[in-house]
């Protein structure tokens, strides 16, 4: 059975999917068109992409990337005290930031930040929500 995404011709809008074409030329002619697909299309997560009239498959937004002032701005003051103070007795601390003092930018998905933050919940300083939180995950 053949299946038709019916889109809006000026902006590529999709304006249905359906199996059967709108009653008449009259509703085709006014400023919609169509495309035929042999299955029902749009499933499995694909979205209309107006500009190419066809279904693809989202990409997955990127990352978040801080600068290092980003970053530790994503902490709370009292965070930043506690950890100033950690830093003062504690070495995986000290060398967390240190590496992060050290970076150009740091991304949210790099295994350095989601090892620091798991310890700083280890070792008490952060909830793993607020862990979550600071890592844009939450």
């Amino acid at each position: 059975m053949a299946w038709f995404a019916v889109y809006q011709k000026s902006d590529g809008r999709l304006r249905s999917i359906a199996s059967r074409l709108p009653e008449g030329e009259a509703a085709l002619a006014a400023d919609l068109d169509y495309r035929e697909f042999a299955d029902r299309p749009g499933g499995a997560g694909l979205q209309w992409n107006a500009a190419t009239l066809d279904f693809d498959t989202p990409t997955p937004a990127a990352a978040p990337v801080w600068t290092r002032l980003d970053f530790m701005l994503r902490f709370s003051a009292a965070e930043r005290i506690a950890i100033r103070r950690a830093r003062q007795t504690s070495d995986p601390v000290d060398d967390f930031f240190n590496l992060v003092e050290m970076a150009d930018s740091l991304h949210s998905d790099h295994p350095l930040v989601a090892q620091g933050l798991a310890f700083m919940v280890a070792r008490g300083f952060l909830t793993q929500a607020r862990a979550d939180e600071i890592a844009g995950v939450a």
